[in-house]
């Protein structure tokens, strides 16, 4: 194990939080996550596996719980009835699928490999037969470290001003993906070539002269454009809903406006697709939940939105003819013909051999982290069959469908918004690209923020221990 020169940055910062500022540990967490493509620990004894800055975070926050004693509070928040119950059962049964289900079946099912040195040889990567691997370590390990994510931010949030806190630190994260982004522009147009490189020390493979159409494909500090699309909207309809709610408007508003820029000019089709798909979602869930509840529907927004939104394409295509020619090639390439491309077709038969897995195995599925896919439900029903499929569900049926506390505040209430709306971004860019399960911090952060106000707003309120951690100055 090693640890890396941004391991020992945020180290350094965590460590003087514990002792001075504990209440603000967990924005250290979440600023964390926009360096997706940095190590903070290395692991050459799983394969170089690497271990990112955020999850380095968590094992100080972990510290913080033991030190202040909020250890029943940690067991508090995966108790029956609650969310993190069904994300606790789930973590169980992926680690018990993990370590019997590869080899109950080895030998006997196809799957499309999780071997890293396949991604290298350069033909596409291999359908072997089912075998244990490296992947049914890591893949529990990321879980695991995901439930404690979820659980630890939850006691956070808890504390005074907590839930403002983390929504702040969302903003920063907001803010320092789009320099990222705008460094990565510069960095590419200027000839001074990856000027992010130095953060991009994980052990993926990065791509960041790609280009299309004569666009560079935006990577931030991400390996490749569609991990940094799939980054940036949940954190864009993160502050666009603070936005749509009157909170901070001065600050998300700008943000999500940079957010979406940076988002289109990043050219990943999973990008695209998803903020259409997320943009129908968030207007008729608005609809849907104003009409029914005798709320707002925002359609005077959304309309003032296309408006907007339409003339600012009109005059740029207008003002710029050579744009329009750019614009229809990107638009056939990663959305209308983007099926017949061979990357689709052969992310097509990864969910054909992961659907297959899944019948051979009578829906137990082939371990967690023994396949990938290219789509969350089929990497759920391949790895963890459909035992793991529903719990996951039933997870997720909480954190996005939880009845809002009566009473609660109306920042707590913008809060659990813009946190649900970032949760189903993220989950419609998994529906469209991801290859394994794990959906990252970010996103179980987001889940811990949109369930917080069932802990904080309880019919007959406990003691004050959860609002504020000892020690911790007013």
């Amino acid at each position: 194990m090693a640890l890396e020169w941004i391991g020992m940055v945020f180290l350094a910062v965590a460590m003087v939080f514990l002792w001075s500022r504990p209440e603000r540990l967990l924005g250290l967490q979440i600023v964390a996550t926009v360096f997706g493509g940095s190590a903070a620990i290395s692991l050459p004894a799983l394969g170089g596996t690497t271990v990112a800055p955020a999850l380095l975070c968590l094992a100080i926050l972990s510290v913080c719980i033991l030190k202040f004693g909020h250890l029943n509070n940690l067991f508090e928040s995966m108790a029956p009835g609650k969310a993190g119950f069904w994300l606790l059962l789930l973590t169980l049964w992926g680690i018990l699928s993990a370590s019997v289900l590869p080899r109950l079946f080895s030998g006997d099912v196809s799957v499309v490999s999780m071997n890293r040195a396949a991604f290298g040889a350069g033909d596409g990567v291999p359908i072997d037969l089912l075998s244990p691997g490296s992947g049914n370590i890591t893949q529990p390990l990321y879980v695991v470290g995901e439930l404690a994510v979820f659980s630890v931010a939850l006691i956070f949030l808890q504390l005074e001003d907590g839930l403002r806190l983390a929504a702040r630190a969302v903003i920063w994260v907001a803010g320092l993906n789009v320099l990222a982004a705008c460094i990565d522009l510069f960095g590419f147009y200027s000839g001074l070539g990856n000027l992010l490189e130095p953060l991009q020390t994980a052990s993926f493979a990065f791509m960041p002269e790609a280009a299309f159409a004569g666009i560079k494909r935006i990577n931030g500090t991400f390996p490749e454009a569609s991990a940094f699309a799939g980054f940036t909207l949940p954190v864009l309809a993160f502050c666009y809903v603070l936005y749509r709610e009157g909170l901070w408007r001065r600050t998300t508003g700008p943000l999500a406006l940079a957010s979406l820029v940076v988002l289109l000019l990043s050219t990943s089709s999973a990008g695209y697709g998803g903020i259409a798909l997320y943009a129908a979602c968030a207007v008729a869930v608005s609809l849907a939940s104003g009409l029914r509840q005798g709320g707002k529907t925002h359609v005077g927004h959304y309309m003032a939105l296309g408006a907007w939104g339409a003339l600012a394409i009109t005059i740029l295509l207008l003002a710029l003819p050579s744009l329009r020619e750019q614009a229809w090639t990107i638009i056939e390439s990663t959305l209308l013909y983007k099926g017949e491309s061979s990357s689709a077709m052969e992310r097509g038969e990864w969910n054909l051999v992961s659907w297959n897995a899944f019948l051979d195995t009578w829906g137990l599925g082939v371990g967690l982290g023994s396949a990938r896919a290219s789509s969350l439900p089929m990497v759920l029903v391949s790895n963890l069959g459909l035992p793991g499929t529903l719990l996951f569900l039933a997870f997720i049926w909480q954190v996005l469908l939880g009845r809002l506390p009566a009473g609660i505040d109306p920042q707590h209430r913008a809060i659990t918004k813009a946190a649900r709306h970032g949760v189903g971004a993220a989950l419609i860019v998994a529906v469209l690209v991801a290859s394994v399960f794990d959906l990252g911090v970010l996103f179980y952060v987001f889940c811990a923020i949109a369930c917080t106000p069932a802990m904080l707003y309880r019919p007959v309120r406990e003691p004050a221990a959860n609002t504020r951690l000892a020690g911790v100055a007013a």
